[in-house]
């Protein structure tokens, strides 16, 4: 049905490269794994995740591989995390980390999610923004906001690290680009921890 991009990837601690990725106008994302020595793929597994990067690969010191997505059909306007402990071959099931609750007019997850470790925490950012579940519409000029959620931190609770209490509100009114006033979140860490 085409063909993968929009990659995100980590290594694995046999040096392996772990990749998700999507299918333009599609509705699920997939994993791979290369073997860097033989040069070979262990072709793509497929799983409920949005396209156009709506997921995010890392690798914890142990060399577990985490991957935090936003849902697909089905799960619209929810935030998962799973893991594999065999280099990115199988996953965990998956662990929902936000629900919008229930209706069809709520506040869900769109496009931007990111994905560290912190030890062997996993530390996933993701935007939500107001949206219309049946119809897949968002609205760019509300507010949105900028969730945190690890298993470590809050008792595993949701935190909002952005909004517009924090953050001057600002309306988007750009392009269909899929983006809103607060958006794309990026979470790194200092090596070592």
């Amino acid at each position: 049905q085409g063909s993968p991009i929009w990659g995100r990837m980590t290594r694995n601690n046999d040096n392996n490269v772990v990749i998700a990725s999507s299918i333009s106008g599609g509705d699920s994302a997939y994993t791979n794994v290369l073997n860097t020595t033989g040069g070979t793929f262990s072709g793509w597994n497929i799983y409920n995740s949005d396209q156009a990067e709506t997921y995010s690969v890392a690798t914890s010191p142990s060399g577990r591989i985490g991957n935090a997505y936003i849902g697909g059909t089905g799960n619209d306007g929810k935030a998962f995390y799973r893991y594999s402990d065999d280099g990115g071959l199988t996953w965990s099931s998956p662990l929902m980390i936000y629900d919008p609750g229930p209706g069809d007019t709520v506040l869900g997850t769109i496009r931007g999610v990111d994905l560290t470790f912190a030890g062997e925490s996993p530390c996933v950012v993701y935007e939500v923004v107001q949206q219309i579940i049946s119809l897949g519409n968002y609205f760019p000029g509300l507010p949105s906001k900028i969730h945190f959620w690890s298993p470590a931190i809050n008792g595993g609770n949701n935190v909002v690290l952005a909004d517009s209490n924090n953050v001057p509100y600002y309306p988007y009114n750009g392009t269909k680009d899929v983006q809103t006033p607060i958006c794309r979140p990026v979470i790194g860490k200092a090596q070592g921890l």
